[in-house]
C-alpha cells in the first residue's frame, strides 16, 4: 500500500486500524521520494490531544506515530513542518508540557519517543527550536519535570540532553537557573545510586553525562558572587570521579570528564568536596592510567590520538590538569602535601626520567617527561603550572626537582633541565640567573665556558687528533670513511660528485 493510502487508514480509521498503518509505515520505512510536505502535513495534523481522544487512540498508536515523527526528523527535505509551533504545541500537549496538557496521561514509551524528538528538533536547529520553547511557555516545564525523581536513565538522558542543548550560549540560561538548581544533588545522588542496570546508549555514565554537560553550561554562563551549585551538590560531582568506575581504556571520557570541568568551575577552599581522598583517587583512578596509555609506547608521539578513538590527549588531559593545580592552590595544606607526594615526591629516582626508549616508571617521571613535550604544548603547559604550583612558585625547587633529587642537586651536572623552557616563557630567567647557574657549574671564574641550560662545560678545541695519527692509522681511519661515505651515497643521503667532471657519480646519479 502506498504512503499516502497508508496515511490515508491512520488519518480516518479507528483504533486498530491506524495502529496497523503506523505499523505499515513504519516497516516500509520513510521513502523520500513517496513522501513531499504536504504527506508529512498530513500526518502531523492528525497528532493532537483532541484528535487522539476522541478516536480513543492509546498511547502504543502514539508511539508509533512518533517513531514516524523520529524518522522524519533525518529527512531534510521533508522536516520543515516539524518545526511549526502548532506542531510543537501539540506534541508537549501529550506529555503535560504545554500550556494546554491532554486530558489523558501517555505511558513511559510513548513520553520518551516525544522527548527523542524534542531534542532532534532543538539538534537541528537548537537557537530556533528553542526559541520556540520558550515563547510557548515549554522550556520552564521542562526544567520542572527534569526535577522529577526518581528517574531513569534513559529519562535522565532525554530531559537533560534537551537542557543542554537549550543552553549551549547564554541567552535563555537565566529561564532555568530561575527554577533552581538544589535538585541537581539529589538528582545526582540517585543516578549514583542506582541499580538500575541501562540499556542501548541508556546507561548510567550517559545519564550523568547530560546532566554534569547541563551543569557546566548554566555554571559557565551565570555570573554572581556566590557559587551557583551549592558545597554538597558538588560533593556529589566529585563521588562521579572516585566512585564511578573510569571509561575503559580511557579514564578522562564522559561522564568523568565532564565532571572535571563542572569542578574547575568551583572554588575548592574550605569544601567538602576537596579531600586527600578525592585527589587521591584523582591522580590513581584518572591521571595514572592516563598517562601510562600516552607513554607506553615511550615516546610523546603516542599522545597524539589512540586508535579508534576521536580525542586527543591534549584535549582530555588539559583540564585534569587544570583542576589539580586549582586543588594545590586553593586546597589547602593536607590536599597541596598529599598531591605533593604523589607527584613530586622528594626521594624520586631521576636516573630513569627522561628515557624516551622506555615508559616512565611513575606519574612523577611522566610529568617530568612532559616538560619537553612539543607536539602537545596544552599538556607541556598544564604539567608546568602544576610542578611550579606544588613548589610554591619557588623556581629554584622547580629546577631542583625535575633535574636531580633534592638531596644531590648541583648545576654543575643540571643546568636548567627540562624546566628552562617554561622559566624562559614566564619571563623568570634572566641573564643574572645564567650567570649565576653558569659560575655554579664551572665553580671557577670562567663561566662563559660554562652552559647554563645542559649544565655541561664547554670544551675549549684540542690538538687535531689527525696530525697524532701514525701513517697505518691515517690510512685505516681515510678506509673507514670512504666506506661510510659509499655507503651514505648509495642510500640517496648524500649526493656524490666527481671532482674532476662536476657530474654526480652513484646508484641515484642523472644520465
Amino acid at each position: 500500500m502506498s504512503s499516502s493510502k497508508l496515511l490515508d487508514a491512520f488519518a480516518n480509521g479507528s483504533g486498530s486500524d491506524a495502529a496497523a498503518a503506523a505499523r505499515s509505515i513504519l516497516a516500509s520505512g520513510i521513502q523520500p521520494q513517496e513522501w513531499s510536505k504536504d504527506t508529512v502535513e498530513r500526518l502531523l495534523s492528525a497528532v493532537n490531544p483532541p484528535n487522539w481522544q476522541e478516536r480513543s487512540l492509546g498511547s502504543n498508536v502514539l508511539f508509533q506515530v512518533v517513531s514516524i515523527v523520529k524518522l522524519l526528523t533525518r529527512e531534510p527535505s521533508l522536516n520543515e513542518p516539524l518545526f511549526a509551533p502548532q506542531f510543537i504545541t501539540s506534541l508537549a500537549q501529550f506529555v503535560h508540557l504545554g500550556r494546554d496538557a491532554a486530558p489523558f496521561e501517555v505511558d513511559q514509551a510513548a513520553e520518551m519517543e516525544i522527548l527523542k524528538v524534542f531534542a532532534n528538533l532543538v539538534l537541528l536547529r537548537r537557537q530556533d527550536t528553542v526559541q520556540v520553547l520558550v515563547d510557548l511557555d515549554i522550556l520552564p516545564r521542562i526544567v520542572d519535570r527534569a526535577k522529577s525523581l526518581p528517574m531513569a536513565y534513559e529519562a535522565a538522558f532525554l530531559w537533560y540532553r534537551i537542557l543542554f542543548l537549550a543552553t549551549a550560549d547564554s541567552t535563555h540560561v537565566s529561564i532555568v537557573v530561575e527554577r533552581g538548581v538544589d535538585h541537581y544533588e539529589p538528582l545526582l545522588d540517585a543516578l549514583l545510586s542506582s541499580n538500575e542496570p541501562g540499556a542501548g546508549p541508556f546507561t548510567k555514565a550517559s545519564a550523568l553525562a547530560e546532566v554534569l554537560k547541563t551543569m557546566f553550561n548554566l555554571a559557565s554562563h551565570t555570573i554572581q558572587a556566590s557559587p551557583l551549585f551549592s558545597d554538597a551538590t558538588l560533593v556529589q560531582v566529585a563521588r562521579v570521579l572516585s566512585d564511578l568506575p573510569p571509561t575503559v581504556p580511557l579514564p578522562m571520557t564522559a561522564p568523568h570528564s565532564h565532571a572535571i570541568h563542572v569542578l574547575m568551575n568551583g572554588d575548592p577552599s574550605g569544601t567538602a568536596w576537596c579531600t586527600v581522598p578525592f585527589v587521591e583517587a584523582l591522580v590513581a583512578r584518572l591521571l595514572a592510567p592516563e598517562l601510562q596509555i600516552c607513554f607506553g609506547a615511550g615516546d610523546t608521539a603516542s599522545l597524539a590520538t589512540l586508535v579508534g578513538h576521536e580525542t586527543p590527549a591534549n584535549d582530555r588531559l588539559a583540564p585534569l590538569f587544570v583542576l589539580l593545580t586549582r586543588l594545590v592552590d586553593r586546597g589547602g595544606v593536607e590536599v597541596k602535601g598529599a598531591v605533593k607526594r604523589l607527584l613530586a615526591p622528594a626521594d624520586l629516582d631521576r636516573s630513569t626520567s627522561n628515557k624516551s626508549d622506555a615508559p616512565p616508571k611513575s606519574v612523577a617521571h611522566a610529568l617530568i617527561r612532559m616538560l619537553t613535550s612539543v607536539e602537545f604544548p596544552a599538556l607541556r603547559e598544564g604539567a608546568e603550572e602544576l610542578l611550579f604550583a606544588l613548589f610554591d612558585g619557588w623556581y629554584s625547587w622547580f629546577v631542583r626537582f625535575v633535574a636531580l633529587p633534592l638531596s644531590s642537586f648541583s648545576f654543575s651536572n643540571t643546568g636548567f633541565g627540562p624546566a628552562a623552557g617554561f622559566l624562559v616563557n614566564r619571563g623568570l630567567l634572566s641573564g643574572d640567573m645564567l650567570k649565576a647557574a653558569a659560575a655554579s657549574a664551572a665553580g671557577t671564574a670562567a663561566a662563559s665556558d660554562v652552559n647554563p641550560i645542559t649544565g655541561t662545560k664547554d670544551q675549549s678545541p684540542g690538538p687535531d687528533d689527525w696530525d697524532r695519527m701514525t701513517d697505518e692509522e691515517k690510512e685505516a681511519e681515510a678506509e673507514r670513511l670512504f666506506v661510510a661515505f659509499e655507503r651514505l651515497n648509495k642510500l640517496g643521503v648524500i649526493k656524490a660528485v666527481d671532482p674532476t667532471t662536476g657530474q654526480e657519480i652513484g646508484p641515484f646519479a642523472k644520465d
